[in-house]
């Protein structure tokens, strides 16, 4: 059922020939377009192409496709003998993918009618096979950053394409002039909305009704007889070309009627119409002669225009075809000009059927189809996006297939069999790159755009397959949120949905109500289990069974000064016993404090020649009476030093500047050395290894420290110019071996449970290493391969032993944060578990 491709891959697209199209993890940026031209055309009639540094955004339906780089400001089109170049314009970039890839914040280029079209910043570029065509629809904003692209889509005849933007305009510009009604835009930057056609070789701009504010329009989907046109909040009007007139030219001949009475009731059942029929009404107003009816129709243009305004606090009807949607919302659209809109209450056409939820599909030539049901309106909601302003666009690589996301579950949609083929509840594998028609689906964790770390690997998924996942059983337990939840010796933390605060120590649940209104801030956990936070609405300690309050970290502290010392050590972050009586604590930014049974002072202030100016980040305990501190210098950047206390006196080193990398590290080996990582101003990687003495030993480009295992192993990972998942096994003073793990990555957790075993956690991908040869401890081989079986998205996992037992401890929430549990997993797993 799943199957991982090469690491190195970080996106996959399929092609108009069924080829798959690999995108390979290069971070070149694309700036060398000869090396990207001779890449392409050495991959170009393989089975399966390997690109680098670049992607395919348009397949045409002969033999050319389209690239751009990674930048997104080139574009090469090549068939296999000739090239075609286009830079864009400064500032601009080709911001449109394959139709096969729309999501939300993804619009897609097209190809019609032998002219392919392309999404550029502010406006669409066209190709015709011998010359270029730009029409810029926009303007970048005062900040210059523009936060929505143009979107194309072909008109429902596919003889020409229809493309909008919604472009940043100034302050108090009049967007709207009907009749002398002035709309202006706010006196903040707003959008404006542009909305042009394509056809018969030109561009032409298409009329917006002038009832509604250009600012407040959120899509436009012009149709062969009208436009279907969607509003801030979840108003959609369509405005008919020629809407049903009979009604309406009933009740504009009685405006002239004798009867006083007749002439009101017919003016407040134009106003029913709605404001599809604005223009109806309007034309109607200009011709009018009779003066009362004049007046009577500029009445109902008011009256609609209010109602207009005020409707998101009125139930929506939407009438197309054969069907009447209540309350409707437009959830997708693609490149054969359908358009998908579900209703929780879908009625017939003369409106007294019920028909239920569901999900209304538009073809092209107008033609409707319904599938019936509630699951039909679910899972389009899930947003994806990257800088957008549309909220619409669903996943669906085939023309039957969607794939959507629930807040628990991933469906798979065929709207030709009008049912689902497949639902999972493993949503780590969410992002969908493409599908093939033989049922596989190419997905990972996140999207290109993404860091690769978070991306990889890339699965392979064919929901038809044998699964031979081995799946690590966990027990689950929702808690109200993965903000209180730690581990320590004695047992996992967690605030339950009620609200109250729990500690499970292995074979049951404790309850501390005094607790109960206490957060999750400034937890420090010493190595046998003590804690104590310094958050609001108070702070508190547990050590040695007990808990105890106090309404400041300072109270805290000083009337736990002895309770501190006997738990806490001079060997963590940010809050330190160094050994001769002091507690050092990071209280804030600028307030590194220092605590004794005779005073309390902040370092800062008392060496403010040392520090003037400066933000402190964190620091790190070494050994007895010696911090790591890693602070910035306003206007200079960031710095490292070690203070360390001699004869009563302090003392400041600076040393190399430890990187944001190094921030939530925090290794010790069984010397009771600390690792950092450094920022180094040329291509060198530097770790450092810092104990009580002055020499400060360097480990050159052989990694980043991750783990300290149980061995005495100090693992080294995100090795420079190295594959990500291979890491080196640094043991007594060198590199004594090295391991890749499948998968794994910079981003990837390591856990060590006891001698000569490490586990490699990377998403829900599970990998068992041991040592084996117990004459060389360092020599690692992976032992199996698991996979988490959670509920929802993952958290950083942790590992703790409770007893006897070891587990992995990992937080996880469905979509939209709407629960979350804490999942417990014994490891390694019991036989025939």
């Amino acid at each position: 059922m799943w199957q991982f491709l090469p690491e190195d891959v970080i996106s996959v697209v399929a092609g108009n020939d069924g080829r798959l199209w690999l995108q390979v993890l290069d971070d070149s940026e694309g700036k060398d377009i000869e090396k990207i031209k001779q890449n392409i055309n050495d991959e170009f009639l393989k089975t399966s192409p390997s690109l680098r540094g670049c992607m395919p955004i348009l397949f045409e339906s002969g033999k050319r496709i389209w690239f751009t780089n990674l930048k997104k400001d080139i574009l090469l089109g090549y068939d296999g003998e000739i090239w075609i170049e286009r830079k864009a314009e400064k500032d601009h970039y080709f911001n449109g993918v394959l139709p096969s890839q729309i999501r939300k914040g993804k619009s897609f280029n097209l190809f019609l009618n032998g002219r392919a079209f392309f999404i550029d910043s502010l406006g669409i570029l066209s190709f015709d096979g011998e010359k270029w065509d730009y029409r810029q629809m926009g303007q970048y904003s005062h900040a210059k950053s523009n936060y929505s692209y143009p979107m194309l889509l072909p008109t429902s005849d596919m003889k020409g394409v229809i493309a909008f933007f919604k472009s940043s305009i100034p302050p108090d510009t009049v967007i709207s002039n009907h009749q002398g009604n002035i709309i202006r835009s706010r006196h903040t930057w707003e959008k404006e909305f542009f909305l042009m056609e394509f056809r018969d070789d030109k561009w032409k701009s298409l009329e917006i009704p002038t009832c509604l504010n250009q600012a407040e329009i959120d899509f436009i989907m012009p149709r062969s007889n009208g436009m279907i046109i969607g509003m801030k909040g979840r108003n959609i009007f369509f405005f008919q070309d020629k809407p049903p007139m009979e009604k309406f030219n009933s009740l504009l001949s009685k405006l002239s009627d004798g009867d006083f009475n007749v002439r009101e009731k017919a003016t407040s059942e134009l106003a029913t119409l709605g404001i599809v029929f604005w223009n109806s009404i309007s034309d109607a107003q200009k011709e009018a002669k009779d003066p009362e009816v004049k007046n009577r129709l500029s009445k109902v243009l008011e009256m609609l225009k209010e109602k207009q305004e005020n409707s998101l606090e009125q139930e929506i009807s939407f009438a197309i075809g054969d069907y009447v949607l209540i309350n409707p919302t437009m959830v997708s659209y693609d490149a054969l000009a359908r358009i998908f809109i579900t209703s929780p209450d879908v009625r017939g056409k003369a409106g007294d059927e019920i028909l239920g939820p569901g999900l209304l599909i538009i073809d092209a030539d107008g033609k409707t189809g319904f599938l019936k049901g509630k699951k039909f309106t679910e899972g389009w909601e899930k947003t994806f996006s990257d800088k957008t302003y549309l909220d619409r666009g669903i996943p669906h690589p085939l023309p039957s297939i969607f794939w959507l996301e629930s807040d628990n579950a991933i469906r798979i949609l065929d709207i030709d069999k009008r049912d689902f083929i497949y639902e999972t509840n493993e949503l780590s594998f969410s992002w969908l790159h493409c599908a093939t028609s033989d049922g596989m689906f190419i997905c990972s964790r996140g999207g290109p755009f993404y860091y690769p770390s978070m991306i990889k690997p890339v699965a392979v998924f064919k929901h038809s397959a044998k699964d031979e996942r081995k799946l690590l059983a966990s027990q689950q337990v929702k808690i109200l949120d993965n903000l209180f939840l730690f581990f320590t010796k004695d047992g996992i933390w967690i605030k339950n949905p009620e609200g109250e605060v729990l500690m499970f120590d292995g074979k049951k649940w404790k309850d501390f109500p005094e607790l109960k209104d206490a957060s999750y801030a400034n937890i420090k956990i010493a190595k046998d289990g003590t804690f104590i936070s310094t958050g609001k609405p108070f702070c508190f300690m547990y050590a040695d069974g007990k808990i105890s309050t106090t309404n400041s970290p300072d109270q805290l502290i000083f009337e736990n000064l002895k309770t501190i010392e006997n738990h806490f050590d001079e060997k963590a972050k940010n809050f330190t016993c160094d050994g001769s009586g002091n507690i050092w604590f990071f209280k804030s930014e600028n307030e590194l404090m220092i605590y004794n049974n005779r005073s309390n002072y902040n370092l800062l202030e008392k060496h403010a020649e040392t520090f003037s100016k400066c933000s402190v980040n964190h620091f790190k305990g070494i050994a007895k009476n010696k911090v790591l501190i890693h602070y910035s210098l306003q206007g200079q950047g960031f710095f490292t030093l070690v203070c360390e206390k001699k004869n009563g006196k302090y003392f400041f080193n600076k040393i190399p500047t430890s990187s944001v990398h190094d921030y939530f590290k925090l290794i010790y080996d069984f010397e009771g050395k600390l690792w950092y990582n450094a920022e180094s101003p040329s291509s060198t990687q530097l770790t450092f290894r810092i104990g009580e003495e002055e020499k400060i030993q360097e480990i050159i480009d052989s990694g980043i420290p991750f783990l300290c295992d149980k061995s005495g192993n100090v693992w080294l990972g995100d090795i420079i110019r190295q594959t990500k998942n291979k890491f080196n096994i640094w043991r007594k003073g060198e590199i004594k071996g090295s391991v890749e793990i499948p998968h794994a990555n910079e981003a990837s957790t390591l856990i060590s449970d006891r001698e000569g075993s490490v586990i490699a956690i990377t998403g829900p991908l599970v990998t068992h290493l041991t040592a084996e040869n117990t004459e060389n401890p360092a020599e690692y081989k992976v032992k199996a391969e698991y996979w988490l079986d959670v509920k929802g998205k993952l958290g950083t996992p942790q590992g703790f032993r409770l007893g006897d037992k070891f587990y992995i401890g990992v937080s996880s929430w469905t979509s939209n944060n709407k629960e979350y549990f804490l999942n417990i997993i014994e490891f390694p797993p019991s036989e025939g578990k």
